[in-house]
């Protein structure tokens, strides 16, 4: 009566009289709107759930706690690990990665399941191209309705960029500790807010003036002043630097 839409499932049959003849019909119409909504529903969460899968970029896969055959294995796995889902669905481990990773796969999976927990990891991993990728990932088990484990499900993240590039500020780090180490060395290093206001001093500035560093910080040159030099001198010194440009010249400090 609203204008609504209604799905109507209907069926009928002949009757027949002794000699096969069809005197008449009997049917029946059965209202499925509602089976029919929750199959669309159904239809569209389930390709939602499928575009999500296929569109991560982590590396999925979900295997029966049975006997661990894969029943998924999204498009970031194959990828990782050069095969096609067609080819790893219903197989195991081995089938998938390299006896190396398949077993360790195999055990964290036999843990997430006996412990009915999450299992995190870390390794490295060897593409079909002899590629090493480090990995960090979870295993967890799916439970069924009377909270059996079910599935396994495993997420993995390829963090080799990320690894590279902490090495490399490792390196650039310790190589910046080498350079100040050695100008530590070599010269006399003094920093100042705008004001004058001593900062920062390096152990060769302690050394030479004679002062301790928590003597020197919070305070101005002026407590390093030299009679050698006249107060145009400094004056000229200031000037050059809070005006953004460099200063240089010979400093007598006695």
């Amino acid at each position: 009566d609203d204008g609504s839409l209604l799905y109507l499932h209907n069926w009928a049959r002949s009757l027949r009289d002794d000699h096969g003849a069809i005197v008449g019909m009997f049917g029946a119409i059965q209202d499925v709107t509602e089976r029919k909504h929750a199959e669309e529903d159904l239809s569209r969460a389930n390709a939602l759930f499928k575009t999500v899968i296929d569109n991560m970029p982590v590396l999925l896969t979900v295997k029966k706690a049975s006997d661990l055959s894969y029943v998924i294995i999204n498009p970031a796995a194959e990828k990782m690990f050069g095969v096609s889902a067609a080819n790893v669905i219903g197989n195991q481990a081995y089938r998938l990665a390299p006896p190396d990773s398949a077993s360790m796969f195999t055990s964290l999976d036999h843990e997430a399941l006996r412990n009915r927990s999450l299992v995190q990891f870390e390794h490295n991993l060897e593409d079909r191209e002899g590629n090493i990728h480090n990995m960090i990932g979870a295993k967890a088990p799916i439970l069924d309705t009377h909270g059996n484990p079910e599935y396994v499900i495993t997420l993995s993240e390829d963090i080799t960029e990320r690894k590279q590039a902490e090495r490399a500020l490792a390196r650039a780090h310790q190589e910046l500790i080498d350079k100040q180490y050695a100008i530590d060395q070599a010269v006399t290093v003094t920093i100042t807010d705008a004001q004058g206001t001593i900062t920062h001093v390096n152990d060769l500035v302690c050394k030479l003036s004679g002062y301790t560093r928590e003597e020197l910080l919070g305070r101005t040159h002026r407590m390093m002043k030299s009679s050698m030099h006249s107060d145009e001198f400094y004056a000229e010194m200031y000037r050059t630097i809070t005006a953004g440009r460099v200063w240089r010249g010979e400093i007598c400090n006695t």
